[in-house]
């Protein structure tokens, strides 16, 4: 990506008019509408330009280098070195979190505002000081994890999913919204945002639930499907046609889950009522190397 592209998609999102309102939200808007390519380069030149700020701005801050001060003027090289000191002695205002908001910040304003804060580099410590700025631009680009999940592809290929406790499970199911909204398309994505939310925090702990949840969720149908056998009637519909209502009722939670252990009759009646909908099974992202038979 160009650098004239670069500030027309970051300048498109209204970051210094607080345009973008919810900041998770926001990141659903563009992986449905930004390509892969496109987050993941503005990403990375973001990325690259706040290393430049970086370079310019914290190495008189953090180890006192002198080039920077001898080639500006008095009144200019004084102000830097009056935040300096002021960071120095007062180091809460100057976090490693806080110069990385703030920076990023600067990049999500424009190419006006980061070029002035290259040139006059004071005007990142005035922001810092006053506390005007916006935590975190970079936080509204999904990461490359959340493609490579949509995509098929594994972030953590090495790791394969195992059965977790129940109540983690039960508790985990209803974050894929099947209760609401029963189409497997739709679940997929909902889950990846649901439970990969946290990755630009650099943590995978939600695509590895999701491998969990898919390797835990063929023992519970197990489960189901044994207690169904058991108590078929010569009339009733062979197990093979009510798989789809078992992995429903899963994919509707505990509740509904218990119910049918108690009467397995409900899964006659909602096949006959056509009260369910197929697919759960396929809602939940498949992982590579968790492959188990639904």
């Amino acid at each position: 990506m160009k650098e004239k592209e670069f500030w027309k998609k970051v300048e498109s999102l209204n970051w210094k008019k607080g345009g973008v309102g919810d900041p998770e939200k926001f990141r659903q808007k563009l992986f449905y509408e930004w390509s892969r390519e496109e987050c993941s380069s503005i990403l990375r030149i973001s990325k690259n330009k706040r290393e430049a700020l970086c370079l310019v701005v914290d190495q008189p801050l953090h180890d006192g280098a002198k080039g920077l001060l001898e080639n500006l003027p008095k009144k200019e090289a004084r102000k830097i070195e009056t935040y300096r000191d002021l960071y120095d002695t007062k180091p809460y205002l100057a976090t490693s979190d806080a110069l990385w908001d703030l920076q990023a910040h600067i990049i999500g304003l424009g190419q006006t505002e980061y070029e002035l804060t290259l040139n006059q580099p004071w005007r990142l410590f005035e922001r810092l000081r006053d506390g005007d700025y916006t935590e975190n631009f970079e936080y509204l680009f999904p990461e490359e994890e959340w493609y490579m999940i949509r995509d098929g592809e594994d972030p953590v290929p090495e790791e394969i999913g195992k059965e977790i406790p129940e109540n983690l499970f039960w508790n985990l199911i209803p974050q894929f919204g099947w209760a609401k909204k029963s189409d497997p398309r739709a679940l997929r994505e909902k889950a990846i945002f649901n439970l990969t939310y946290l990755m630009h925090a650099g943590t995978l702990g939600p695509w590895r639930n999701l491998k969990n949840i898919r390797a835990t969720a063929p023992h519970f149908f197990d489960n189901l499907r044994s207690e169904y056998e058991s108590w078929k009637k010569e009339d009733s519909p062979d197990t093979e046609l009510i798989e789809d209502v078992i992995w429903h009722v899963i994919g509707r939670g505990r509740k509904d889950y218990k119910d049918c252990l108690k009467n397995p009759e409900i899964l006659v009646k909602k096949r006959k009522n056509k009260s369910f909908k197929p697919g759960f099974f396929e809602a939940i992202p498949t992982p590579v190397g968790v492959t188990p038979e639904a």
